[in-house]
């Protein structure tokens, strides 16, 4: 069953019982943001439950040449971030998958190379 709308909607529609849900799917970043994150029963592993690619990542798209944007940014830009959020959509695009196509691990930067990319990503 498709359940759309913001977290607290979604669990709502769980808790009034009119749905026929009987459990629901939900970020546990989500349920911790609502002060629920003592609901969640299970936390799935990543390693066996792929995160869509770029799952968790927040992007800044902002006009060329908007200098005061460009200003802001570089504070929060984390560099290893960026580098497996290309890695992770390179390789989803390599594949031909979609926003939701669990195709790949999460990319995550190794200790040793720290910022820099790497020709190959290790899960």
């Amino acid at each position: 069953m498709l359940v759309r709308g913001n977290a607290d909607t979604r669990i709502a529609r769980l808790d009034d019982g009119s749905s026929g849900l009987d459990a629901l799917l939900v970020a546990y970043a989500g349920l911790h943001r609502l002060g629920q994150a003592h609901r969640a029963t299970q936390i799935l592993d990543p390693a066996l439950w792929l995160p869509a690619s770029g799952a968790g990542m927040v992007v800044a798209e902002y006009r060329t040449g908007d200098t005061t944007v460009c200003d802001v940014l570089p504070p929060i830009i984390r560099p290893a971030t960026a580098t497996a959020l290309v890695a992770e959509r390179a390789t989803l695009a390599a594949r031909r998958g979609i926003c939701m196509t669990a195709a790949l691990r999460p990319c995550h930067p190794h200790r040793r190379h720290g910022d820099r990319p790497r020709r190959g990503v290790r899960p």
